[in-house]
């Protein structure tokens, strides 16, 4: 295995030598005076850096597509508005002003009880029922229900 890797090296260490006697060589041939009249010059585009290249529409379209992604796989969802939140109960009275619910943000961590008008972020609860909360977020509606199996008495619904 050592001998392999051994003639490996000493091989490419050849050919590299030799890419690099003959660049040399060819730089040696070039003639050093001025152009030819009739070799005509011919502005080179400006060189782009990789960031820039990755920029451009190609390359953001196999950015955006995944190829070894499965069938059907949305690569880029748009944010859903809610979706940090966790509804963990609800306590409802007959009077709406009264009920309250408790909910969780899961990327902080704190538990929140709020009642109607109570907010929470950029949400606000405008409705408390016995399985779900709908909240109010910038001008859309964002309903936060119950897991199923949570109520610990279904005959109450």
């Amino acid at each position: 295995m050592f001998l392999q890797q051994l003639t490996f090296c000493v091989s490419l260490l050849i050919c590299v030598g030799g890419l690099l006697g003959l660049y040399s060589f060819l730089q040696a041939e070039m003639p050093e005076g001025p152009p030819p009249p009739h070799a005509r010059e011919v502005a080179a585009p400006p060189r782009r850096t990789f960031f820039e290249s990755i920029e451009s529409d190609f390359y953001q379209t196999i950015i955006r597509n995944n190829l070894f992604a499965p069938l059907g796989t949305v690569l880029n969802p748009e944010p859903v508005p809610g979706a940090n939140l966790k509804l963990l109960g609800t306590f409802v009275s007959k009077d709406a002003v009264h009920s309250t619910a408790i909910i969780k943000n899961e990327t902080t961590g704190r538990q929140e009880m709020l009642s109607i008008g109570g907010g929470l972020g950029d949400f606000q609860v405008v409705e408390i029922q016995c399985q779900q909360v709908t909240l109010d977020h910038l001008g859309s509606s964002v309903v936060l229900r119950l897991p199923s199996g949570v109520l610990l008495n279904a005959k109450r619904r």
